[in-house]
């Protein structure tokens, strides 16, 4: 009976190591070619819509879905130093953006609620879940009348 418990309590203690065994630091972003970037990003008015184009770079066929985030600007008080919220958010899928599957470029409209201007952002999420959002910093974009 002792035997058996010295037995178990080694067994225990090897499992125990065993499992504290690891790496340790940040994820692995993976295999490079599954990642994709922002190559370009841009925005124009047009009367009260927006137009969006640009271009993805890397494994652009990783692309799932694009997100673009909005946040109205109504005047002097918003805050353009501040963190991004976004008070509007749109997924579209590769094709709804209008991406190119040879070049990765993308273009497409979007119609916002009425604002004099607008901070904005994308957001690309890669078919492989465990690789992270690829975001764009925000940008701003004011709205002819």
């Amino acid at each position: 009976r002792r035997q058996r418990m010295k037995s178990f309590r080694i067994l225990l203690f090897l499992v125990v190591l065993c499992a504290a065994c690891g790496k340790a630091g940040l994820p692995d972003p993976g295999d490079p070619s599954k990642n994709f970037s922002w190559k370009s990003y841009t925005a124009k008015s047009i009367g009260n819509c927006l137009a969006f184009s640009g271009q993805v770079d890397g494994a652009h066929r990783n692309v799932d879905s694009v997100r673009l985030e909005l946040a109205p600007i109504n005047g002097p008080e918003d805050c353009p130093g501040c963190p991004f919220v976004a008070g509007e958010t749109i997924t579209f899928t590769p094709k709804e953006a209008g991406m190119d599957k040879t070049s990765g470029a993308f273009s497409f409209p979007y119609c916002p609620t009425p604002a004099p201007a607008f901070r904005w952002r994308l957001v690309g999420v890669n078919v492989y879940s465990s690789l992270p959002y690829v975001v764009t910093p925000s940008q701003f974009t004011s709205v002819s009348q």
